[in-house]
């Protein structure tokens, strides 16, 4: 059976291969398999030679490979041709549409954040960006050599980097990567995909040597040296692991209070935007790329804040040892956030809306671990021995009362260590019987 140009769109898979000599994966997901078959990028033309139910299958799901392999098997170690570097945009999740994901993006590149993308391509719910990459003499894709290959995932790091406050996703950077076939029904919404290709004021489509796009992304050619490694239980001062993830969730809630707002009005436009940049610098975001932001930020105010102003707060900021932090609370307040407005960000309302639910307050690490041992040591008297790590959690889950999470069975193993054990504690553990029972080898035969 043919799979042709009458059911799916065929024209994106072509600009992006253009006819190289590797391997394009097709993929069809039914459940949690992939159905796969693999055609040469040159047989992409008007129709497809495919078996035929595979090609019915390819109709509803359907997914081809971005970059090209050298065997017909869609792995890393197999990547022949890059094709194109690409982020996907997960932007429902960020509670934005596609259009207005797109029209962010466009912004990003006239604002010169973000290199002019080469192709779209919208998903049913998301949006898929592409920036098309051409081999040095310009014949076709890049090569992908090793070197070329790590040059191609800082790329791919810094892309993603730049979008990630519209919904990017971090983990969908590889190079093997696929994304829906043009056409191909969504399963999940009911909607195909649509693919929308840029052309340059020549009308040429665009594409990038791998040097050209490292350039405008102001990434080196050369891979940074390797960090030494820090002893094991350390950690580089003022570092803080999952900050930058939890800064991120803040700066997606404020943006979208920004949009339902459509800027922020008098009373609130200092505010706002002294939040906005102490959140930017507490991500150690580059300062020219902080004050093109903020910047941005400030043009949209109802009315504009002038530029002086502006730059008087992002100084502020820079004159401090480090960003002010803000609780949900003082953000809510500040901006007088409205009961509706924080249902849409998930920020609280302003105080001036009612009383905020209290949160119950949880016991401290110690206060759980003393609990912990003394209910063990309970177990322990009430059965004359120590029963196994999964008897205990099962017995300790009945009497828990501190809080709704019970010790699991491995903190209990980790208790065991500094709990001295009863008598006969060495056979029950090892399962020889309880105290009534047979005694272990080097008990048996003790006095």
């Amino acid at each position: 059976m043919l799979l042709s140009s009458e059911y799916v769109d065929l024209e994106p898979m072509q600009a992006l291969h253009r006819n190289n000599d590797g391997y394009v994966v097709l993929a069809a997901k039914r459940g949690q398999t992939m159905l796969q078959h693999s055609v040469r990028a040159s047989d992409i033309h008007a129709e497809i030679p495919l078996p035929a139910n595979f090609a019915r299958e390819l109709g509803r799901d359907g997914f081809f490979s971005i970059n090209s392999f050298y065997r017909p098997v869609r792995r890393q170690e197999n990547v022949r041709w890059l094709t194109a570097c690409y982020v996907d945009i997960d932007c429902y999740q960020a509670g934005i549409n596609p259009v207005d994901a797109r029209a962010m993006l466009d912004k990003m590149q006239l604002a010169g954040r973000l290199p002019f993308v080469s192709m779209y391509g919208e998903s049913g719910r998301g949006l898929w960006a592409f920036w098309l990459l051409r081999a040095d003499d310009g014949s076709g894709p890049a090569r992908a050599w090793p070197e070329t290959q790590q040059i191609y995932k800082r790329l791919q790091a810094s892309l993603g980097e730049r979008v990630a406050s519209i919904g990017a996703d971090a983990g969908a950077r590889d190079i093997s990567r696929v994304a829906r076939i043009p056409g191909s029904i969504n399963g999940k919404v009911q909607r195909p995909a649509h693919y929308w290709l840029r052309t340059d004021a020549f009308g040429e489509m665009r594409a990038y040597r791998v040097s050209e796009l490292a350039a405008a992304l102001n990434e080196p050619l050369q891979a940074p040296p390797p960090r030494r490694p820090r002893p094991r239980g350390t950690r580089r001062k003022g570092s803080n692991p999952g900050f930058k993830a939890f800064i991120g969730g803040r700066l997606l809630k404020l943006d979208m209070l920004r949009r339902l707002r459509g800027g922020f009005g008098e009373g609130h436009r200092n505010k706002a935007l002294h939040i906005y940049a102490s959140m930017l610098a507490a991500t150690r975001l580059p300062a020219d790329e902080l004050a093109a932001r903020v910047g941005e930020l400030a043009a949209e105010c109802e009315p504009p804040l002038p530029d002086i102003e502006a730059k008087a707060i992002i100084a502020s900021i820079h004159a401090k040892s480090a960003p002010a932090r803000f609780k949900d609370n003082t953000i809510a307040d500040w901006l007088d956030i409205t009961p509706a407005e924080a249902m849409a960000t998930g920020f609280p309302a302003a105080v001036r809306f009612g009383p905020r639910p209290v949160k119950p307050s949880r016991p401290s690490r110690s206060e759980r671990a003393a609990e912990r041992d003394r209910l063990i040591r309970e177990i322990e008297a009430e059965h004359g021995r120590r029963l196994s790590e999964r008897e205990t959690a099962a017995q300790m889950a009945r009497r828990w009362t501190l809080d709704d999470r019970p010790p699991s069975a491995s903190a209990i193993r980790m208790a065991f260590r500094s709990i001295p054990s009863p008598p006969c504690a060495t056979s029950c553990i090892h399962g020889w019987g309880d105290a009534s029972g047979p005694l272990a080898p080097e008990l048996r035969h003790a006095g």
